[in-house]
């Protein structure tokens, strides 16, 4: 009854869309302008070029100018639409940029990065640098970048950058409700996350401790600049991570118009503003804040979601400060709060990790402030570094109801807050030897202050609690360094050769980690490469405070205060075609060898390898560096850029992934999906220059996940779930499949812009298993799903 409501509702949503489009059509169209502006920089030092011819090409004639002398560039009066940016200079190989969106309302402000060519030359030829290259000039192998555009555009991704990665080839949907990244079936802690060039925590509403999804990001994709996600064998600039990088970049803001937002959406009620903070020294500012949609809702007294209403708030910022004799600052700045409550006497079993009968209340807050500053020292040289600020927090509350404890009385049963703050300082240098060889190298250091404490009820007892960690500790300290060089044997042969190491002075554990990539242009179009890379990874800080009590709970010991680094090598080998401009296909094969993985003294089959699988991660106490494991696969992609007002883009990827615990039994890990296949496609149909209708969809088919088994013989005598772990992930939930469709509505105005889009979650409703439990009153397995069919709507208006 309810979907066909909801039938229902989409049908007269959709018919007055189509309405208001129509209508649309037959106004009289005025032709809108907007100014186009950035800069030209090297891609290596980030120095300003000057005299670069920056062209709007898809006009006719052409529209262009040349950059200054601080590499600034503006053309104004270009009709609204998709642009053709292309930038050429001789010494340095032609870009081109395309199907760049340029609304009435906000100046179109891009940064144009230039790669020096092996030969000076002054013949110009357009071939662009690869699309899918990353900013990173180390990082050649498993790699790409990202744009804005593409985290709104992808059906789905409701514009967070981590659903829309989710579309990438080796990385699985680890469920509807987070966005988790699983990489080539390795666990989502092993995700790196970056905000200018500065580690940064989980940037996540509702996360859990030592994760890196959650169900809501905190990251805006309204502030974002092109990034780079990075999945294997990455450079040596990166480090302590196992699976992946995501590094974001914070555009600037206008420095020389004041412009706003509004919107309404997924991410919440948000209001942001941008402009020049002095128009003569080209200084800018740029925040944004958002608030939950249901918890305004709740807070003006209408009663959603039965009581489960999920309130969060966050706010983003950026201050850019170029100056003429000391070099360019910035200070930036990501934070947010997030809690929610589950009523144990209205949720059946096992839908949030709460059983009938237990309310559960979570909350956790994270925020991260960085001082940024870059100077150009002479022609080839450019030095990097920052100082910054951090902390997360996460608090769970487990409390038995009133109607289901055995003498009438409420007790708390478990209970957490868990504090890390985070003081960090790096800096990195840039150098240009020659156009052979360039060089980049740096340091950091982060000094960590945990406080964990926790209490959770005694087995077999009413009132008596022990803790599973409870410390106050300062000055953890972690030391990295890096050093890249890039070799340009031939005008296209490069090798690039790097080492990054670590020592985590908390027990002295160090890790010295070579990475080196070699890459042949055999032309234009194909390229091969071969990489590698050895990778390393603290633990969690929380499991290194566990306690390992003795019999009777009268004193305990620090079993995992001696867990050293978890470690990886990771080998691929690539082939990149680009068929047309617009049209490129690549084949990516890689291994990944995994060792020194905390598992379980006393033989099991738990390995912090599969930590990230469920909404807890688990404190697990003597746990030993001695676990190993490995993945393997293969990754196709098929894309076609947006170009003739279509795009499209089919990933697939088979992978096998296992570990290895004390017991020498190799088992399929938590995250042995096997396979994963996305396929999107979309188009941008232009009824003017004024309206404007998009589509896009998505479909998805991957493996189930694997779970372990519940003995339904030993349960019905315990009258509680009981799981068989030794066959723990022996066999999968059923194929996950699901279809996303998205319709959008774009009209510019003289004064404003504003944009309509329905997002269609799962579209058929299609039932995904998320895991199983045991159902005592009918004594049977049951299982908990995925989302199902949701729409979310978005509106957005700039002006």
């Amino acid at each position: 009854m309810n979907n066909n409501k909801n039938f229902m509702n989409l049908k007269k949503i959709l018919c007055l869309m189509i309405i208001f489009c129509a209508l649309s059509q037959i106004i009289m169209a005025e032709e809108l302008t907007q100014n186009v502006k950035g800069n030209v920089y090297d891609d290596f030092t980030n120095k300003p070029l000057t005299g670069a011819t920056v062209q709007i090409i898809n006009l006719s004639p052409a529209k262009g100018c040349i950059s200054k002398a601080n590499g600034r560039f503006k053309i104004e009066n270009v009709p609204v639409g998709r642009v053709d940016i292309q930038c050429t200079m001789v010494g340095y190989k032609p870009v081109l940029i395309k199907n760049l969106m340029l609304i009435s309302a906000k100046e179109l402000v891009v940064n144009i990065k230039m790669q020096e060519t092996y030969y000076a030359t002054s013949v110009v030829e357009v071939v662009g640098k690869k699309r899918a290259a990353a900013i990173d000039e180390f990082s050649v192998s498993s790699a790409r970048t990202f744009t804005i555009e593409e985290t709104e555009r992808y059906a789905g991704s409701l514009g967070d950058p981590s659903r829309m990665a989710q579309n990438f080839a080796g990385v699985v949907t680890a469920g509807d409700a987070r966005n988790d990244i699983v990489i080539r079936g390795n666990s989502p802690i092993g995700l790196l996350w970056r905000m200018e060039g500065i580690d940064i925590y989980n940037p996540n509403h509702f996360s859990v401790l030592g994760s890196t999804g959650g169900p809501v990001s905190m990251v805006n994709n309204n502030v974002l600049a092109t990034s780079d996600f990075l999945t294997g064998a990455w450079s040596a600039k990166y480090g302590n991570a196992m699976s992946g990088v995501f590094d974001l970049s914070l555009r600037n803001g206008n420095n020389e118009e004041h412009e706003f937002l509004g919107q309404i959406g997924f991410g919440g009620i948000e209001l942001g503003a941008e402009g020049p903070l002095s128009k003569n020294h080209k200084a800018s500012y740029m925040v944004n804040y958002r608030y939950s949609v249901l918890g305004f809702v709740n807070k003006i007294g209408i009663n959603v979601a039965d009581g489960a209403v999920p309130e969060f708030q966050d706010l983003s910022f950026k201050f850019h400060l170029p100056t003429e004799k000391f070099g360019t600052f910035g200070l930036f700045g990501l934070g947010g709060t997030s809690k929610i409550f589950f009523d144990g006497g209205k949720e059946s079993d096992g839908d949030y990790g709460n059983n009938n009968g237990i309310d559960l209340t979570n909350g956790s807050s994270m925020a991260t402030i960085g001082l940024t500053h870059a100077k150009i020292l002479g022609e080839n040289t450019t030095w990097n570094s920052y100082i910054s600020i951090a902390g997360v927090s996460a608090t769970t509350t487990l409390d038995s109801n009133l109607n289901y404890t055995h003498d009438g009385k409420q007790r708390l049963y478990y209970d957490e807050l868990s504090q890390e703050t985070r003081l960090g300082i790096g800096t990195n240098i840039y150098h240009r030897i020659n156009k052979k060889h360039l060089l980049s190298a740096g340091f950091s250091v982060q000094s960590f202050a945990p406080q964990y404490s926790d209490s959770v009820i005694k087995d077999n007892t009413i009132d008596e609690y022990i803790t599973m960690t409870d410390v106050d500790q300062n000055n953890l300290m972690l030391y990295q360094a890096y050093m890249n060089w890039r070799w340009r044997l031939l005008e296209n042969l490069t090798w690039d050769i790097g080492l990054h190491s670590q020592l985590f002075g908390y027990n002295s554990s160090k890790s010295i980690e070579p990475r080196s990539t070699l890459k042949l242009d055999i032309s234009d179009e194909q390229s091969i490469y071969l990489g590698y890379g050895m990778h390393s990874q603290t633990q969690p800080y929380f499991l290194y405070f566990v306690k390992t009590y003795n019999d009777d709970y009268s004193d305990y010991t620090l079993t995992n205060s001696d867990l050293g680094f978890s470690k990886s090598q990771h080998f691929t080998a690539g082939y990149n075609i680009n068929i047309t401009e617009n049209f490129r296909i690549k084949l990516e094969a890689y291994y990944q060898d995994l060792y020194n993985i905390p598992v379980k003294n006393n033989p099991s089959y738990f390995s912090l390898s599969n930590l990230g699988a469920s909404f807890y991660n688990e404190r697990e106490d003597d746990l030993v560096n001695e676990g190993t494991g490995n993945t393997k696969g293969l990754e196709l992609t098929i894309e076609k850029y947006l170009s003739n007002n279509y795009y499209f883009l089919v990933t697939a990827s088979l992978y096998d992934s296992k570990y290895t615990t004390l017991d020498n039994i190799e088992r399929n890990s938590a995250f042995n999906s096997q396979y994963a296949i996305n396929a999107l496609c979309g188009y941008d149909y232009e009824i003017s220059n004024q309206h404007r209708l998009t589509f896009d969809i998505k479909a998805s088919f991957c493996g189930g996940v694997p779970l372990i088994p519940i003995d339904i013989d030993k349960s019905e005598t315990a009258g509680e779930a009981v799981y068989d772990y030794s066959k723990a992930y022996e066999s999968n939930a059923p194929m996950y499949y699901r279809v996303d469709f998205r319709i959008g509505y774009k009209q510019n105005m003289k004064r404003f812009s504003q944009e309509w889009a329905l997002d269609l979650q799962n579209l058929t409703n299609h039932q995904n298993v998320f895991t199983h439990y045991y159902d005592a009153e009918s004594n049977s397995i049951k299982h908990t799903y995925q989302l199902g069919l949701y729409p979310m709507f978005l509106y957005r208006i700039n002006f």
